[in-house]
C-alpha cells in the first residue's frame, strides 16, 4: 500500500509526538514512585502496569491520529521523541512536575480531611456518650 507524502509526515510527526508523551507520562511516573525501591517484585508489577498502560495510550492515540499504521520508523520515531525529551525537556520539567504532584497530594488530603471531618464528630459523638 503506497502512502502519500503528506500521510508518511503525519505518521512520523505523531509518532514523535507520541515519544515526547511517553516521555513526560514517564517522569510523571517517576515522580510518583519516588526513588526507593521497596521490594523489586512490586517495582517489576508496577513497572509492567505503567508499561502497558502507555503502551495502550499511544497506540488510542495514534490509531486516532493516523489510522495506527505502525511501522518500524513510527517506534524508531518513537523512540527518538523519548530521546529527544530526556536529553532536552525533562530536566526543565521533572522539578515542576515533582512539584505539581506534591500540591496536588496535599490538596487531595485536605479534601480528603474536610470530607470526612462530619463523620468523624457524628462517629465521636455516637460512641464517646
Amino acid at each position: 500500500m503506497v502512502l502519500s507524502n503528506f500521510t508518511q509526515f503525519n505518521q512520523l510527526f505523531y509518532s514523535l509526538v507520541g515519544g515526547i508523551f511517553t516521555g513526560i507520562l514517564f517522569d510523571i511516573y517517576r515522580s510518583i514512585r519516588g526513588t526507593e525501591v521497596v521490594n523489586k517484585i512490586i517495582a517489576f508489577i508496577e513497572d509492567m502496569l505503567f508499561w502497558i498502560l502507555v503502551s495502550l495510550i499511544i497506540f488510542i492515540f495514534l490509531f486516532y491520529k493516523d489510522g495506527a499504521i505502525l511501522t518500524v520508523y513510527s517506534y524508531a520515531f518513537i523512540a527518538i521523541g523519548v530521546y529527544f525529551y530526556f536529553k532536552i525537556l525533562s530536566k526543565k520539567f521533572l522539578p515542576y512536575e515533582i512539584k505539581l504532584f506534591n500540591h496536588l497530594v496535599t490538596n487531595f488530603r485536605i479534601l480528603y480531611n474536610i470530607i470526612l471531618y462530619p463523620f468523624r464528630l457524628l462517629i465521636n459523638y455516637l460512641f464517646n456518650k
